[in-house]
């Protein structure tokens, strides 16, 4: 069991800044931390147009793509494969300014991000696979169990496996 999970979305700044503070903890203190999904575009789904811009909207749809490759990573290569390709993401996304790119090139953009993180370039084509979304579902509808709806990104829950009692959300 992890001693924490960390629910993402890969174009959320703020998942990523805290994202760098948990991975220098991790190294610090031995923690193993399950990283998990929750989607900006699903939880958004359902606001009205005036409120969910189109830059939103393309940006949200961008979290999905990275998703839907992540969960494939996830189902082949495990959990430290998922941080490895999250790194990646938000390198390209927060630090080098390049999340628009997505958008252009979605499954272009995906195999380079995964050629960087050293995983195999042909889960690329699952930026456009539904199939992934049941599972990215299940885990946002986790972290609003543990934290309510009226919240954001990221949601880090400490000692997952816990009782109730132990249960540390942020």
């Amino acid at each position: 069991m992890a001693d924490l999970e960390f629910f993402f979305d890969p174009v959320c700044p703020w998942a990523w800044i805290t994202s760098r503070w948990v991975v220098e903890v991790q190294q610090q203190r031995n923690y193993d931390v399950a990283w998990r999904f929750i989607s900006l575009k699903m939880i958004n789904a359902n606001r009205p147009d005036d409120e969910y811009t189109t830059p939103h909207r393309a940006a949200h749809m961008a979290g999905l793509y990275t998703h839907r490759v992540c969960d494939q990573v996830r189902l082949h290569h495990g959990n430290e494969a998922v941080g490895a390709l999250y790194t990646a993401l938000g390198i390209a996304f927060h630090n080098e300014q390049r999340r628009p790119q997505i958008n252009e090139a979605p499954e272009a953009f995906m195999a380079e991000m995964l050629a960087n993180a050293g995983l195999p370039t042909e889960y690329a084509s699952h930026v456009d696979d539904a199939s992934h979304d049941a599972y990215i579902e299940q885990d946002t509808e986790l972290a609003f169990a543990r934290t309510g709806r009226d919240v954001g990104t990221p949601i880090i829950t400490f000692h997952p496996g816990a009782g109730e009692r132990e249960l540390r959300v942020l």
